[in-house]
Formats: C-alpha cells, structure tokens, sequence
C-alpha cells in the first residue's frame, strides 16, 4: 500500500493552502489527527512508557515524533506510523541527534535566563523598597506579571530560533547538517510568526489538556502529556510545509519509516445499511 492510500484518512481533510497559495495552518487537525489512526490509544500509551524511561526514554520518544512528521510530509498529511517497540533501536538512533541539538541550544540559553531571572527580582525588589512599606506590596501585582511576559518571551525567541536547527537535524539524521545557518535564517524568515502564534497556543492548550488529565486520579495528566508530543509532530510538519509553501529550501529527507504494507493498519469499521426484506 502506498502511503498516501491511507484506509483511515478522514474524507474531510481541511484544505492545506489558503488564498494566497501560502500553507493555511490548522491547530485543530493538530489535536485530531492522532485519532485517525485506530492504534492511536496504543501509540500514545507506548509513547507515555518510553517517557518515562530515564534518558533513554526521550532521545527514542524524539526519533518517533520525527517519523511522524517525516510520514506526514510524504502522505501529505494522510498517514502517520504506529510506535513499534521493535524499532526502539531505530528510534533511539534518529533521537539522539536532535537530543543533542536541543541540549546545546538549551545550554546557550541558561546565561541569558539567568541574566533575565536575577535582573527581573533585582528591579522587583528596587520597585518594592522605592514604593515603601505601604504600597511597595501591591506593585508586585504589576511587577510580576510583567516579569512573566519577558520571561514567556524570552522562550518564544528560543523556540522560533531552534525550530529550524531541531527539525533539519531530525530530518536529515546527521548533527551536522542541523547547523546550516542559511537554511536557519531562511526558515526562521518564512515561519517566525506560525512558530510564535503556535508556541501561545501549545501553551494554553498543554495546560487545559492537562488539566483535564488531572481529574482523572492525576493519571490522566501522564497520558496528555504523551498526547502532547504527537500533537507537537504534527505542529512541526505543518510549519515545515508553510516553510516550502513560502519557496523555502526542501531539508534532504533521509528515510528511516518502513514503507506501511497492505493490512498493517486496518480499516476501520464501515457501518452497513439496515437489511430490508423485499
């Protein structure tokens, strides 16, 4: 079977270009597409154990979203691959570059956060003692929430200038070709505001999600976390394919994702007429 001849495709697939010919990005097929597939319970579920195996676990959960997001670019959105644990190997062979990718973008960002946390207390207090006893309390109402905005900022920056080094890395499968800098620019030109407009959106939508998770015994908190992930690959693909719909440079895709064969998804099942006697 080939991978666009998914037998779970939903017959209402949203439109993927707008007006302007441009990718028009949809943050809800984002939430619904790990549905499509009738294994999804079994993929979120073996997603959420690998999560929790200690280092190991996120470097292979990192290898399956990147299969993910490489099967949602061939099948144009149709078909994305089930989580098999006998290609944790492979999983884990794909992850370890984006791990190390992601480490060393979150080891240049400590400085600058640490230089924005003690700046933002320091003026805090400064702003507390200047006020007095009296009313030097109540500006932390103003204070606080502003020390917030910069710092959600802050993170918003570092998420549209890693995007592109993460997903070339993950892509391309070699760590070197994760730091091509024109392709950075060139990506962060063309993607910048999605990132940053799917960045508020993952935030508010990660806390309902697993707020919602949380009434279920706080079990259910674990499970959307792991939902979470895969909503994250389809978020990833979709800015990939805003990227290219922009004319930006392809990333040399090396394949990993066994080709799906006929009956290893099966079709869901198909309601029949009532019977009629004549």
């Amino acid at each position: 079977m080939h991978p666009t001849d998914n037998p779970y495709t939903p017959s209402d697939m949203p439109p993927q270009h707008g007006p302007s010919g441009t990718w028009e990005f949809n943050h809800s097929r984002a939430i619904k597409y790990v549905f499509d597939n009738p294994n999804w319970m079994t993929n979120v579920l073996l997603t959420l154990v690998c999560m929790m195996i200690p280092l190991v676990g996120p470097i292979v959960v990192y290898g399956y979203q990147f299969e993910i997001i490489e099967s949602l670019h061939k099948s144009r959105g149709r078909w994305y691959p089930d989580f098999d644990f006998n290609r944790f190997t492979e999983y884990l062979s794909r992850g370890i570059w984006v791990f190390l990718i992601a480490m060393i973008i979150n080891v240049i960002a400590i400085p600058f956060i640490w230089i924005i946390a003690v700046a933002g207390m320091a003026l805090i207090g400064v702003v507390v003692s200047a006020l007095g006893p009296d009313t030097g309390p109540l500006s932390l109402f103003g204070t606080i929430p502003l020390f917030i905005l910069i710092m959600s900022c802050f993170w918003m920056v570092i998420a549209i200038v890693s995007a592109p080094f993460v997903l070339r890395t993950g892509l391309t499968q070699d760590f070197g070709e994760g730091f091509n800098m024109s392709f950075a620019r060139e990506f962060i030109g063309n993607t910048w505001k999605q990132i940053a407009a799917s960045t508020i959106f993952m935030f508010f939508f990660s806390f309902v999600a697993t707020l919602a998770g949380m009434v279920v015994l706080c079990v259910g908190m674990y499970v959307a976390i792991a939902y979470l992930t895969l909503v994250m690959s389809h978020i990833g693909w979709q800015t990939y394919e805003l990227h290219l719909s922009k004319g930006g440079t392809p990333i040399p895709i090396k394949s990993s994702v066994p080709r799906p064969v006929h009956g290893h998804h099966p079709q869901p099942p198909v309601k029949q007429p009532p019977h009629r006697p004549y």
